[in-house]
C-alpha cells in the first residue's frame, strides 16, 4: 500500500494536473509488478484533491476489488444519452449497455472506491473491447465524474477478453509499471514498443521495489548457502549484517 502523499506521488500528480490528464491507465509489464497499489494511491490523492473520481478494475487476471454497496444514482440509464454532448457524438443507446457504478472495496487494503468492478460476462466485457464502444463508455462516465483511474492489469495478459492497447489508447495517458528485481531493459522496452503501437501517451514509468530485496537480505541469502559455515555463526553473521541500516535498500 502507498499512501497517497507519498512524497514521490505528489510531483507526479502536480505534472498530470498541469497537463489537464482527466483519465489515467496503469499497466504492468508483467504479473505482480504493483498496478493496483499505484492505482488506488492516485486515485485517492484524486479525491482528497476534491475531483469525483471512479476507479475501474480491468484486471481480469487478478481482479483486486469487489462490490460493496451501489452508488445512489449511479447507474447510466438510456435517458443519460440524450444529453447535447453525448447526442452531437452521434451515440446510439442501442449500443451501449448500462453502465453501473458501485463502491468498491480493495480486497487487501479494504480501502473504498466509487468504481466498476471487473467485468466477469462477455456481455459486460465487450464496451471495453472495441475502441469506438469504449469512447462512449468515457462519455458517460465523465457526465459523473472528474477523473477516470483505470487497473489495467499487465500486458498481454487479458488479450483474448480485453486488449490493454485499446484501454491505453483511449485514456488521455497511461502509466508503466515495472517491478524492480524481477524485470530487466529488453521487457521495459517491449512493453514501450507495445504501447507506442497502440498510440498510447506513456507519461512515465513507475518503479515498484516492493519485491526487490535488499543488499542485506541478499547476503544473509548467500551466509544461508554456505554449506561449511556452522549454524551459530550464520545466525551470527546475519544478526550483524542486519543491523548496519545502509544495507537494508533496495539494490
Amino acid at each position: 500500500m502507498i499512501h497517497c502523499t507519498h512524497s514521490e506521488l505528489t510531483p507526479m500528480f502536480l505534472q498530470l494536473e498541469l497537463a489537464n490528464m482527466r483519465s489515467v491507465c496503469l499497466i504492468g509489464n508483467k504479473p505482480r509488478a504493483g498496478v493496483t497499489t499505484f492505482a488506488c494511491a492516485l486515485a485517492e490523492q484524486y479525491m482528497l484533491s476534491g475531483y469525483r473520481t471512479l476507479l475501474v478494475d480491468l484486471n481480469l487476471e487478478n481482479p483486486q476489488f469487489e462490490h460493496t454497496l451501489p452508488i445512489k444514482n449511479s447507474v447510466i440509464e438510456e435517458a443519460d444519452l440524450q444529453s447535447p454532448g453525448i447526442e452531437n457524438a452521434g451515440l446510439e443507446s442501442a449500443s451501449l449497455p448500462r453502465s453501473e457504478v458501485h463502491w468498491v472495496q480493495n480486497r487487501h487494503t479494504l480501502q473504498i472506491f466509487s468504481g466498476v468492478a471487473v467485468p466477469s460476462t462477455l456481455n459486460q466485457q465487450m464496451p471495453y473491447r472495441d475502441p469506438r464502444s469504449l469512447a462512449k463508455q468515457f462519455e458517460l462516465w465523465f457526465s459523473q465524474y472528474d477523473r477516470i483511474v483505470i487497473d489495467a492489469g499487465a500486458i498481454n495478459q487479458n488479450q483474448t477478453r480485453i486488449s490493454q492497447s485499446v484501454i491505453a489508447n483511449a485514456c488521455d495517458t497511461t502509466f508503466i509499471a515495472l517491478g524492480a528485481g524481477n524485470s530487466n531493459k529488453e521487457q521495459l522496452s517491449q512493453a514501450i514498443d507495445y504501447l507506442t503501437t497502440a498510440n498510447a501517451n506513456i507519461f512515465a514509468v513507475l518503479l515498484n521495489q516492493y519485491a526487490q530485496q535488499t543488499l542485506s537480505q541478499q547476503l544473509c541469502h548467500l551466509i544461508g548457502r554456505n554449506r561449511i559455515m556452522p549454524k551459530k555463526m550464520k545466525e551470527r553473521f546475519n544478526r550483524y549484517v542486519r543491523r548496519w541500516s545502509f544495507l537494508n535498500h533496495a539494490v
